[in-house]
């Protein structure tokens, strides 16, 4: 009897050690990047303000104040609440789900009054227009950049630099969402981007890693591009039926219904689609097909 129970316990063992080996080697959560305005008792918040994001189970991520009213923070959170405080008292709390920046700004009154923060996330681009159905499609819906006042501390990672090359991702402090996260593909010196939508592409290609992160000083040399492919023919080339998508800031897919001659006649652009494996087209939920006008 004996031995039969310790058959039995072994083979529990046996089924629970290769579930701890894989909650063990889970990878950790790729950082989200919160920011916004810190306001106390209706004015900024001033230097030296703590701000502390809690998450998962009670853990912390904090900051402090190195500029008048603003935060910036990283939180490696990419599902779930996150409780903000600001000094010590409660700032409000946001629903994060797979979004590679947020910007949610943080209020708190020193009196009994309510204190909470607003939120408005950066996944959708903020830059590059949403296609939804095929009559909201504009010909050349790219470029479309507006240069506003930089802040050196909204950088977030790696070093500024212009020598960005093929396959880099970068980041721009100075364009209308500087939180916002760029794939980079060079063509015969012709320069393009697509927005990261969905911080689970740091999932599906090793290359494309934070720490690698190019600051940029304008955007102003690359055309931003969401036309997508998975390329199924020999030596990575496109196969008679891949299909050209667009991709939305709300993380949604939409074929491009057109032939390849219609395709180019309306403004396409066979170099401005990035090729992408089929893991991350199946991030995308399908939309209705669209067309180039």
């Amino acid at each position: 009897m004996k031995k039969i129970i310790n058959i039995i316990g072994a083979l529990v063992l046996a089924f629970i050690m290769p579930l701890s080996a894989l909650a063990e080697n889970t990878p950790p959560a790729i950082p989200a990047m919160f920011y916004g305005g810190v306001m106390i008792d209706g004015n900024a918040a001033p230097i030296g303000t703590d701000v502390v994001a809690q998450y998962g189970s009670n853990k912390t991520a904090s900051f402090k104040l190195t500029e008048i009213g603003k935060y910036f923070m990283n939180i490696p959170v990419n599902a779930g609440t996150v409780k903000f405080t600001v000094n010590d008292k409660d700032a409000g709390q946001i629903v994060v789900t797979n979004v590679p920046s947020l910007k949610y700004d943080l209020v708190i009154t020193t009196s009994n009054s309510a204190s909470g923060g607003s939120a408005s996330s950066s996944g959708g681009g903020g830059i590059y227009k949403p296609v939804i159905d095929a009559e909201n499609v504009d010909e050349g819906d790219t470029d479309d950049f507006v240069e506003t006042d930089g802040d050196e501390n909204g950088q977030v990672l790696g070093a500024t630099s212009v020598n960005v090359a093929d396959g880099d991702i970068i980041q721009c402090a100075n364009s209308a969402d500087p939180f916002a996260v760029y794939i980079v593909k060079i063509v015969d010196g012709k320069k393009y981007i697509r927005h990261i939508v969905s911080l689970q592409i740091f999932n599906f290609y090793t290359h494309l890693k934070w720490e690698n992160l190019v600051q940029v000083d304008s955007l102003d040399d690359f055309s931003l591009s969401g036309w997508v492919r998975v390329n199924t023919g020999a030596n990575g080339n496109p196969g008679p039926n891949d299909k050209v998508y667009e991709i939305n800031g709300d993380q949604t897919r939409h074929w491009i219904d057109m032939t390849a001659e219609e395709f180019l006649a309306h403004g396409g652009s066979e170099e401005a689609i990035f090729n992408i494996n089929a893991g991350e087209l199946s991030l995308y939920a399908e939309g209705p097909a669209v067309v180039l006008r």
